[in-house]
């Protein structure tokens, strides 16, 4: 799915198509339906739909200052150590191809199922016209006039993590639909429109600022998830991790984007050969971590995706 198709979808999937859309404003490009002349009646119509979003009110907060006290395992995912529970686990998926590399690891706590998801795929680049983006008929090209006023509103070129981290710095509270504010509060209108650009973890509890990065939590009756997006020059990079709902670790979460914390004993030997694996993807690894992989036994779907990033790497 392209970046247009993602945007669409998560549109779509809020109900907001029809309020960005070219058919909001007699057929012309959507960036009309976000000029100041128009702006105060479609501010209103955008209001009273976003007042519905369950995630419209969530802003940053503060980060507590003992953040995950609780020892985890520790695995460096390009870059940053993410903390991996310390639990036994039976799963543990790596895929990879050419663009794109994820890893879900699956155990088991008190007969809940708990997980770690990580993955990295090429950054998307910034759109230099965020109005044919959120074209209703998914081919829209960029026009000047959406160009301009990309440039107007935003100083340039706008990414999904910028529009992301406004979302969650305002509410709808600071947009009062005035005419003489409508520079200031359109891109706010457009972050809060994509603000649940949906960490795929339901409708979220609270946001944190990690800087780099956004850091979100929900619970739910029986499961506590945390998932964290960055990116660097190159790459986007996501961690989504699920826990049983008051588990010793449910606080976890936190430890993501932090360098330090305490380690759990007993690290297991095919944890630190993963690492070295996705570190340097050579054959001579991927046949390590296969053997680590059996004697752990790991499952052998598990197994059995290292055996084919090993024939791949003979075939390379």
């Amino acid at each position: 799915m392209n970046h247009k198709q993602s945007f669409l979808k998560i549109l779509t999937g809020i109900g907001l198509l029809s309020l960005t859309s070219c058919n909001s404003v007699s057929g012309k490009g959507s960036e009309h339906a976000f000029n100041q002349a128009i702006w105060p009646q479609h501010c209103q119509k955008l209001r009273q739909e976003l007042s519905q979003q369950p995630g419209g009110k969530i802003t940053y907060q503060p980060l507590p200052k003992d953040r995950a006290s609780q020892p985890s395992w520790k695995l460096n995912w390009y870059g940053r150590q993410i903390p991996i529970p310390a639990i036994q686990y039976t799963d543990v998926l790596v895929i990879r191809d050419k663009d794109d590399s994820s890893v879900l690891l699956k155990g088991q706590i008190a007969d809940q199922t708990a997980s770690v998801v990580l993955s990295r795929s090429p950054k998307i680049e910034p759109m230099v016209d965020i109005f044919a983006e959120i074209a209703d008929s998914g081919t829209a090209q960029n026009s000047s006039e959406g160009i301009a006023l990309t440039q107007k509103l935003f100083g340039g070129p706008v990414s999904v993590e910028q529009l992301s981290d406004l979302g969650y710095r305002h509410t709808l509270a600071d947009i009062t639909c005035d005419k003489a504010n409508w520079q200031e509060e359109v891109p706010i209108a457009l972050a809060l429109i994509i603000k649940d650009i949906a960490a795929p973890i339901g409708p979220s509890t609270s946001a944190y600022n990690l800087n780099p990065g956004i850091l979100l939590a929900s619970q739910s009756e029986s499961k506590d998830k945390w998932w964290s997006k960055w990116h660097d020059e190159q790459y986007d990079v996501e961690v989504i991790l699920t826990l049983p709902k008051d588990h010793q670790q449910g606080n976890l979460g936190f430890a993501l984007g932090k360098a330090d914390g305490p380690v759990a004993p007993n690290v297991p030997v095919w944890l630190g050969q993963l690492e070295t694996a996705i570190a340097n993807p050579t054959q001579q690894n991927w046949q390590a971590l296969r053997i680590a992989f059996k004697q752990a036994k790991i499952s052998d779907k598990s197994i059995q995706k290292i055996e084919e990033l090993l024939e791949a790497s003979q075939e390379g």
